[in-house]
Formats: C-alpha cells, structure tokens, sequence
C-alpha cells in the first residue's frame, strides 16, 4: 500500500498549528499566550503530536518544519525538526502568495487541514447565502460597496448602516454611520479609542469613509436592532461551534457581548462586557428555566444550521465562530463566521471545564480525521 509522505500510524497524530513569528519567539523566549497554554494543556489530555511553527520555520525541499514544542519533562518550550504533520491547524492568515503556496504543498502532501480555510470574505460568504432559501432570511440586507449610489440605496431603506471590510478581524475599521435626517450623516468606529464624526452630504461621508478605510473593498450592511439593546449599548452574540472526537457538531458556548456605551462594536478589545449565555438570560434578564430551555434551543438549532450551510459552501470545519443578533421580534441574523475565532470572549464568560473543551476539541477532532483518513487508506 502506497502513503503519500509523511506516514503516520493512526495512534501517533501529529498536529502543527501554524501561527505568527511572534508567537514562536515568545514561546522560546518561555513567555506564553493564554491561548497557546490554553491548548497545551489539552493536549496533556489529548497526547497529540503538538507543536508550533511560523513560516520562516518551513523547510519545503526537504518536507519538514522547524516546530516549537513543550517539553513535558524540562517544562519548557523547546525547538526541533518534524515531518509534515497529519493535521494543520491554521492560526494565522492565509493572505500572502508564500503562505498560500505552502498550502498547496501541503496537501499535495496528504495533510489534513482542520478547517478547510482559514479566512471568511464577508461579501462572498453574503453573496453564496444569500442564494439558499433556507438562509437568506436570516441575512442582514448587504450591498457591496463601489460608489455613492451604494450608500443611498442603503439609507433609502435603513436609517443605520455598518460599513465593513470584505475581509478582516477583531472588527477593524468597522464604521456605524447613521442617518440624521436633514443634519447629515454620523459615523463612528473604534481604532485604539472610539473615534467619529460627520458629514453633510454623501459625497462626504463616501470621501471620509474611503479615508478610514483605505484601499479595502468594503461592503454595507444593515444595522440590526437588538432585542436588549439599552442605554445606547449594543448587544450580540459570539458561539463557538465545533466537531468533538466523534466528528460530530456541537454548540460549546454562546458568549452575550454587550459593548460600551456608544461604542459601535462588540469586540472584546473595546472594552466589551461579555456574559455566558445561561448568566445573561438567568441574572441579566431574569429568564425562567423553561424560557431558557426554549430560547437556547432555538440558538443551537440556528448555529448548527448555519455551520453546516458553511460547510456545504466552503468545505469542512473542526471549528467556526459564529456572531448573530437577536431582533426585538425574537428573530435572529447571522452577522458572520470566523474560522480562526480567538475564543476570548469564551474565556472572559465560560467556567475552566468549558474552555478546557473549546480546546480539547479540536485536537481531538484532529485524531479522529487522521484515524478515519487511515481506514479509508487501509
């Protein structure tokens, strides 16, 4: 029987998560990002072959990698050279050509990749759902945007507009502009602070935009009102939605956000207080335990059809987080998916035995697609 290299048994997994430069000096300078630890002890549980690496650390000619590992027995993070791994797990960008070419290497290679890509464009993942009549009514109105006549198309309809990226993260310039009728135009958006302004007329607002944003294709979105929206505080939800060991899907938490007064996004950078989402419901809004069950029903229901709606679209996941909004008539819409999510807001709502499992996951997802890849081999 023929293996494609490298060869692994089944009962020795080999995982490499690809990340930034950064991350693997401070892994060998000892100091440790809680989310790498965070891994690292799942995988003290998993025993999977775990290690690290950032471009520079590839070695395409001879198929290895300069991977960062945790020495178990010195207690320490060390450096040595592996094989191609079974499993990537992708933690860092796919943009550039050389990263880009490394994939194809890969799995060219028979290397499994976790998720089938590790970046969204927001306007193509639109676009592709906006077609299955299943989805397109859990979909905010989006335009992409080209010129002014973009932006009256969307203020004849809606008073309050996101303008976003195609592709981005952590919200970076994402700009809420909203329509003063007769006074203009208002728009905000957070960089290191809450910065904003206004505009008169579209053709300045479209100039000041442009001017944030830069050469980035952008989109519009329509800004959807949240049920429990206060005090000029927007709320909206951040799931994670994974495959466990048995390569089955399931929701492992659901995050409530709920940003800074006036600030227009819900991103944990920006001063975001974040609930789980049995505290929100039971604490926050006084929920009964039967209202509860209902409506944490119909969330998993949701996220669980949107992740597979993605998969059909893009190919399969071990990990996907999903943002959506709560109208005030209950009905929900998703925002949009990330495949490389930072599960912070998890960690800043969730109890240990939780994040522990937003961890082990994947790793163990990970043995399971190099177990099923061997017997359909074999």
């Amino acid at each position: 029987m023929f293996h494609s290299f490298p060869y692994h048994p089944p009962n020795q997994t080999t995982v490499a998560v690809f990340v930034k430069s950064s991350v693997i000096k401070a892994l060998n300078d000892q100091r440790v990002k809680e989310r790498i630890d965070f891994l690292r002890q799942a995988n003290q549980q998993v025993r999977t072959n775990l290690y690290f690496f950032a471009m520079p650390d590839v070695d395409l000619l001879n198929k290895q990698i300069k991977g960062t590992y945790y020495d178990d027995q010195c207690k320490m993070w060390k450096q040595k050279v592996f094989p191609f791994p079974v499993v990537l797990y992708q933690r860092r960008s796919n943009g550039k050509k050389q990263v880009q070419a490394f994939f194809r290497r890969l799995r060219e290679n028979g290397v499994i990749f976790l998720n089938a890509q590790g970046d969204f464009n927001k306007w193509d993942v639109y676009q592709k759902l906006s077609k299955n009549e299943d989805m397109k009514e859990y979909l905010p109105t989006t335009v992409s945007f080209t010129g002014i006549n973009d932006l009256m198309y969307m203020f004849e309809h809606f008073d309050r507009v996101y303008v976003k990226p195609h592709v981005g993260r952590y919200s970076r310039k994402v700009i809420l502009v909203e329509n003063n009728t007769g006074e203009g135009f208002k728009y905000s958006y957070y960089g290191n602070s809450l910065k904003g302004g206004s505009a008169k007329t579209l053709e300045e607002l479209d100039q000041k935009l442009h001017q944030i944003c830069g050469n980035k294709k952008l989109l519009i979105q329509q800004a959807i009102e949240s049920q429990w929206r206060h005090d000029d505080r927007i709320v909206d939800f951040r799931s994670e939605v994974q495959r466990n060991g048995n390569g089955e899907v399931e929701v492992v938490a659901t995050s409530v956000r709920e940003a800074d007064k006036c600030v227009p996004i819900t991103s944990t950078r920006a001063n975001t207080s974040v609930y789980s989402l049995q505290t929100f419901l039971t604490e926050c809004l006084q929920y009964s335990k039967q209202d509860r069950f209902f409506l944490e029903k119909k969330i998993d229901d949701f996220l669980i059809n949107v992740f597979y709606h993605i998969e059909r679209l893009y190919g399969k996941f071990g990990e996907l987080g999903i943002d959506f909004v709560i109208d005030p008539n209950g009905k929900m819409f998703l925002i949009e998916v990330n495949a490389r999510s930072a599960k912070q807001s998890l960690i800043q709502s969730y109890d240990n035995p939780t994040i522990k499992k937003a961890f082990i996951n994947p790793l163990e997802y990970a043995k399971f697609l190099h177990l099923t890849s061997f017997n359909t081999e074999v």
